[in-house]
């Protein structure tokens, strides 16, 4: 903060600048969709898997359908258990939760003010709650029962129950015993039986029997100690050391990923170690629903003798219904930090792809996220587009290490499957840089090259379709093309005519779809040592460039922005140059637009400066610099539209970074229309309220992105198919790239029975409304 505040002094009158509280969190509704699940409860109809960041996911239909419990983003769940007809719950912190209707409502309960909590364990309607405080007995009213205390020289990982005494054990690699009844404590080292003790992060949490036995996994090798004859000896190793183990039953679980050589996909493995005859077995049946990467598993326990539930990092779950032979993924988001590209294309339909090659998926809303099942990692890395066209069809390209290889996958059904090929499209691929948007059904690929920094520059611009199937090829001589878009069925673009000089920049625009340009206008930007470094993305129908560049004869690098109207055919700075590293893409939500400064020698990507205005057509812009309070500065991925975004952040409360699902808040007056099928299709409108309707009625509106909204047309027909409206009985405000809310005026309208039509070109569809 410090280093902005001297920064900004060297701002101009043409950038003022003020304090504010922290706004971008005030406009929008946020959820946690990527943390770490810690585990899952059952109370045989309500199935919950719970984690960090307040995250819990519930099915009440034997996980056909998940639906989210938004609860405070700052708790952190370590255990849920059902009891007494309710769920309980520990929070890392301090307090408890509590539900009685199958987790669909909680309560939060105050239990101390410096308590930690590391484990929450359930024997004949007793809790057993780990702290730094102790151990708390407690009744399903969380009441204390009796608190035992116990002598430790590390803090406790894990703990288990057997007979009358509490197992746990510390990270230092000891094992603690406490007796319940006599309250005497008694302890083993693990190095006395363990062959290995260095790596502390290798022991898994303990279990027992439940009578005198408890087993303990280091790595891949398991262990057990006999309390009565305070012994302990290796029983066996499993195959893979990267696991985690439950025992239920007279038996070991053990369920861990692969590690496959590239060109081979990730797999689980389970296997049991049976008490009675000292034997290990592989017990997974051959098949797996998802093929993923990176599996850190973090619990697995079994909710009854069959149904049996993996979660871990990145909020993934595996469930078995047949004790550990069938496994099928249930909600999967892949860490956050490779997904370089997420698209939203409505409400509920949300596409993802990574930096390997991996299209992930959600049509909940983000309630639950499911990876392709066709994953493979031989192909991999140099990833040089992204792009999701619609819900259906979405790519990765990348620049072939040779010409034969493959360098496009590409998915036609959302991100379930998909098919690698060789696409060659004429440019020779290599060096080029790359910029893709939609244009009716089709891609529009613009690539650009140059052999020097001045001279000899050209472009090709491609038209494919869903097969990447060159539909035309259109090369340009001497413009260099850094950035396209398309606004009203117009493609824009951003770049360099070489004729001219290096400090023009121009924009140059096509309305038939890339087949032919003109240039529009051209304007001054500074001049730079090397070539500068552009962040460029439309906002409200604006073009926005950051520009960071380095002056001749200077030390420094200075960053600013261009806000360029390619329709008004205007261009003007927007922030004053600042002596920085970068700032990153503007965007907006509602009226106000924001964008990030990344100081020099910034080590921690949470710390971003983060400014905004409320106006930003004004002459004289005013700058208004957030401070971090409780949230960082958010980094926002391939923010597509002002209504729903993905965006990283970090609660200084949860200590840990959140991957967030971010909606605009909608005002007071909006209609909210539950997502179904028919939204996703090219035109659709919900169901209008109030109708009946006195005076006026709302109806959200969704169309295909590739659709001109602004040749939208909006009509009343009678039921004899007579014209009963006008233009201005109808008020329509767009909301975002494919949907918006239309209010129709039905005041002084005869009673009856009426239709709405919603039409753009050849497309149309009809809502019926009762006029009273």
């Amino acid at each position: 903060m410090k280093t902005l505040l001297l920064t900004l002094l060297v701002f101009v009158c043409a950038c003022q600048l003020a304090f504010t509280q922290h706004p971008f969190y005030d406009e929008i509704n946020r959820e946690v969709i990527s943390s770490n699940f810690n585990g899952a409860c059952y109370d045989g109809k309500n199935m919950l898997i719970y984690g960090a960041g307040g995250l819990i996911i519930r099915s009440e239909d034997e996980e056909q359908n998940w639906m989210r419990v938004n609860l405070n983003d700052s708790l952190y769940f370590t255990d849920i258990v059902y009891t007494d007809n309710r769920f309980i719950g520990l929070c890392a912190r301090n307090s408890a939760i509590i539900s009685q209707d199958g987790g669909k409502t909680w309560q939060l309960k105050k239990l101390g003010e410096n308590l930690r909590f590391q484990r929450l364990l359930l024997r004949n309607d007793t809790l057993f709650a780990l702290s730094n405080e102790g151990i708390f007995m407690m009744n399903p009213n969380l009441e204390i029962i009796r608190k035992l205390n116990f002598e430790a020289a590390s803090n406790c990982l894990s703990m288990t129950l057997l007979g009358d005494e509490i197992a746990m054990l510390t990270n230092d690699a000891s094992l603690l015993l406490l007796n319940m009844r006599t309250r005497k404590q008694s302890g083993a080292a693990l190095s006395s039986f363990v062959q290995d003790t260095i790596d502390n992060k290798q022991i898994a949490p303990i279990m027992s029997d439940g009578i005198s036995k408890i087993y303990i996994l280091y790595a891949a090798d398991l262990y057990v100690f006999d309390t009565k004859s305070y012994t302990g000896s290796k029983v066996g190793s499993f195959f893979y050391k990267n696991g985690m183990a439950t025992y239920n039953n007279g038996a070991v679980y053990h369920l861990a990923s692969n590690t496959p050589t590239k060109g081979e996909i990730y797999d689980i493995y389970c296997q049991k170690y049976a008490v009675s005859d000292n034997s290990i077995a592989h017990i997974k049946s051959p098949g797996l629903d998802r093929y993923l990467t990176e599996l850190i598993f973090r619990n697995i326990q079994f909710l009854t003798p069959n149904i049996v539930i993996a979660t871990g990092a990145s909020s993934f779950a595996y469930i078995s219904y047949d004790g550990g032979k069938k496994w099928r993924t249930i909600s999967k988001f892949y860490n956050f930090g490779s997904f370089s590209y997420v698209q939203a294309i409505n409400s509920k339909q949300i596409r993802c792809i990574d930096d390997n090659g991996l299209f992930t998926h959600s049509d909940d809303g983000g309630a639950t996220w499911l990876p392709q099942r066709n994953f493979s990692e031989k192909y991999m890395y140099k990833s040089q587009t992204k792009f999701w066209k619609d819900a259906k069809n979405g790519f990765y390209y990348k620049i072939p290490d040779h010409l034969t290889d493959t360098n496009v996958i590409i998915t036609n059904d959302g991100g379930e499957t998909t098919r690698m090929i060789y696409w060659d499209d004429g440019t020779g691929n290599e060096n080029w840089a790359t910029y893709v948007i939609a244009y009716e059904n089709d891609y529009v690929f613009i690539t650009s090259k140059c052999r020097s920094k001045n001279s000899d520059c050209w472009s090709v611009v491609l038209r494919v379709n869903d097969s990447f199937y060159v539909k035309r090829r259109v090369p340009i001589r001497d413009w260099q093309i850094i950035y396209a878009t398309n606004i009203s069925g117009i493609i824009y673009a951003l770049g360099y005519d070489r004729t001219e000089s290096d400090s023009l920049m121009s924009v140059f625009s096509s309305s038939d779809g890339g087949k032919e340009w003109e240039k529009n206008f051209s304007f001054a930007v500074e001049k730079s040592v090397f070539s500068p470094e552009l962040k460029i993305n439309t906002a409200d129908n604006l073009i926005f460039m950051s520009f960071s560049y380095w002056p001749p004869n200077t030390n420094n690098s200075y960053v600013t922005c261009y806000k360029i109207d390619p329709i008004k055919k205007t261009a003007k700075k927007n922030l004053s140059p600042i002596t920085s590293g970068t700032t990153t893409p503007f965007f907006n939500i509602g009226s106000r637009f924001y964008t990030s400064i990344r100081p020099w020698g910034l080590s921690r990507p949470f710390e971003l400066d983060m400014l905004y205005t409320e106006d930003i057509n004004a002459d004289s812009i005013i700058w208004h610099n957030i401070e971090r309070k409780r949230y960082s500065t958010p980094i926002i991925s391939n923010f597509e539209s002002d209504s729903l975004f993905v965006f990283r952040a970090m609660d200084t409360s949860a200590t840990i970074p959140l991957t967030y699902l971010g909606r605009a808040k909608k005002p007071a007056t909006s209609v909210d229309e539950p997502f179904t099928e028919k939204a996703a299709s090219a035109m659709y409108i919900s169901s209008p309220r109030p109708n009946p309707s006195r005076s006026e009625t709302s109806m959200r509106l969704y169309w295909n992105a590739s659709l001109n909204i602004e040749e939208a047309e909006f009509t009343a027909y009678n039921v004899l198919g007579m014209i009963k409206s006008q233009p201005s009985d109808f008020r329509f405000t767009v909301q975002n790239a494919y949907s918006g809310e239309l209010t129709w005026n039905t005041s002084g309208k005869s009673a009856g029975a009426y239709f709405v039509r919603f039409r753009i070109g050849e497309n149309s569809t009809f809502v019926p409304i009762i006029v009273e």
